[in-house]
């Protein structure tokens, strides 16, 4: 079926449904995950590929499949012109240069085998950063309360965003340092902005962990 026999035959099925379920129906041509086995994309099809080449190089109690992803699903899915990870582990660092280089995405992905906290320059310009879980479970609490005071004192671009999993609230109660909550003023640097999760819900989504995501502006 060509181009214009298709249109026909949808604009056929849309004239015979009745007034009051086209919304309903025309919602459903938007967000359903019926359809994605029908419109498979590209995208899709990369990403599929990228998984199954990191589940090839990655111990099963690794890391989730979700986490080592993250920055190609940010060149495929953005328009960002550089897109730079940088990671403490220097195993994770030549996984993912080895996804950059295969997948030829090295024109916008840089990846840094460096210490956040060494890389102020490139802190101070981002225009969104995003941390997932990324001192937690990697630092003892002293060192991550210097880190986020250094990302506070550099993330400073007005307008510039900030995406944590979990929140940022959470991440620091865990620290249990109401000096130093007061030190770092989270109501001076940033605001939380709302996130409609439902518009990101597929079949194979976690719903618990789709709401971990939390979006702040810097003031």
């Amino acid at each position: 079926m060509n181009f214009n026999d298709a249109k026909n035959e949808i604009l056929q099925v849309l004239s015979k449904t009745e007034r009051q379920h086209l919304p309903k129906l025309l919602e459903w041509i938007k967000t359903s995950d019926d359809l994605d086995d029908i419109l498979v994309d590209n995208q899709s099809v990369i990403l599929h590929s990228i998984a199954e080449d990191l589940r090839a190089c990655l111990p099963m109690e690794a890391m989730a499949p979700s986490e080592t992803l993250a920055m190609q699903k940010g060149y495929l899915y953005s328009a960002a012109s550089q897109l730079v990870g940088v990671e403490m582990s220097s195993e994770f660092v030549k996984l993912q240069s080895m996804a950059v280089e295969k997948y030829g995405f090295s024109d916008r992905i840089q990846v840094i085998h460096a210490d956040i906290r060494s890389q102020i320059a490139l802190v101070q310009k981002a225009d969104v950063l995003i941390m997932n879980n990324v001192f937690e479970y990697f630092m003892e609490p002293r060192d991550q309360m210097q880190a986020w005071l250094y990302i506070s004192q550099n993330f400073r671009k007005k307008g510039a965003l900030l995406v944590t999993v979990p929140s940022i609230q959470e991440a620091l109660g865990l620290l249990q340092d109401a000096a130093f909550l007061e030190t770092l003023s989270l109501s001076q640097w940033i605001e939380e902005i709302p996130v409609d999760y439902s518009v990101y819900l597929k079949n194979d989504t976690d719903p618990d962990s789709l709401k971990q995501i939390h979006l702040y502006r810097v003031l």
